[in-house]
């Protein structure tokens, strides 16, 4: 179910935002640049309960259900495509492209 990946997902990077002291919400997040380090930095440290890395399809799903929290707020496109493009090295590196 799509929605529940994405509350499951959001879930997740909201924990590693209050772990690392982030302040506000992610949809609250007007600056590019910042939205686009915090969401590079989850990418980046992304690991199963087991500490496991997460499967390719995982990490897909991961950037697909951030993609649709997003629409549902109607952050502009602009900055998805900015963070798809910029945090798209840590995505590149996590599926070994």
């Amino acid at each position: 179910n799509t929605e529940y990946s994405t509350n499951n997902w959001i879930r997740a990077v909201e924990l590693f935002r209050a772990k690392n002291n982030y302040e506000k919400k992610l949809e609250e997040i007007s600056e590019t640049k910042v939205l686009d380090s915090q969401l590079a930095q989850f990418l980046a440290a992304m690991k199963q309960q087991n500490g496991n890395e997460y499967s390719i399809s995982s990490i897909k799903a991961a950037v697909s259900a951030i993609y649709c929290y997003f629409q549902s707020y109607q952050i502009a496109i602009y900055m998805i495509t900015k963070y798809i493009s910029n945090s798209g090295k840590f995505i590149q590196g996590k599926l070994n492209i």
